[in-house]
């Protein structure tokens, strides 16, 4: 499974790709489609988002928070609840899930709080998307409430640190992601954390920047693969490739 943002799918439209047949033709499934959802309250992103991930045959619609959301302010809370909720019953109808990603510089960059989103909206198809690398260098400091139950961790994505923080978090995020077991991060025992609390959800990759940019795609996806299989081994955690 991989992912595609939104500006790659308009410009394989552009160039003549089908994206859906080729993923067809190489035995390959849309995990996300990211990058298009960037706050909970624009309906027309959402709606773009879905139209990709329906044409995609996609898994699941990643949504970050870009804009202004205030955890402890009750009014921004049932707005942001009523609006995932709607958004969930849209992409049920097509089978897909759909996610928020709390990231190092938004907002809504804690785990638990866009938990609690999800969780008051009680949809069976919406939760988190845990990127692991965020969780380390955002507000979460690398720690999960355990209050959190796994059922709301819909997804999993992994990429290591390097050793000290840049003081840009944005800017490392973009440019510095390692392999995963290739940084500090410890995502083998987070995994094994994680599998400790019930059963994982799908697990990906998440590596973009100077790390792969240089080398074929083909290159990359390998790479990517090795360093997950062997991350997902040291957890103790059996590899089941996607069918």
């Amino acid at each position: 499974m991989v992912s595609v943002y939104g500006h790659e799918y308009h410009q394989a439209v552009d160039n003549g790709v089908d994206l859906a047949a080729m993923c067809a033709e190489l035995g390959v499934r849309i995990a996300e489609v990211d990058g298009v959802a960037i706050t909970l309250e624009d309906t027309a992103a959402f709606d773009e988002a879905l139209t990709i991930a329906v044409a995609l045959h996609a898994y699941s619609i990643t949504i970050v928070e870009t804009g202004e959301y205030e955890p402890n302010d009750a009014g921004h809370f049932a707005a942001a609840v009523s609006a995932f909720g709607r958004r969930c019953d849209l992409a049920a109808e097509h089978g897909i899930v759909v996610h928020i990603e709390p990231f190092a510089w938004s907002s809504l960059g804690r785990t638990a709080d866009a938990v609690a989103i999800a969780e008051a909206a009680d949809r069976s198809n919406g939760g988190v998307l845990l990127d692991l690398w965020h969780h380390v260098r955002g507000p979460d400091g690398g720690v999960l409430d355990p209050s959190i139950p796994m059922s709301r961790i819909l997804g999993i994505q992994l990429a290591d640190t390097i050793e000290q923080p840049w003081p840009n978090v944005r800017d490392e995020c973009m440019t510095l992601r390692q392999l995963p077991g290739a940084g500090h991060a410890q995502l083998a025992r987070r995994l094994k954390d994680l599998a400790a609390r019930g059963p994982l959800p799908p697990i990906g990759v998440e590596v973009f920047g100077e790390v792969l940019d240089q080398v074929r795609p083909d290159v990359a996806a390998s790479a990517a693969r090795d360093a997950l299989e062997q991350t997902m081994a040291a957890a103790g955690i059996g590899w089941l490739p996607a069918s």
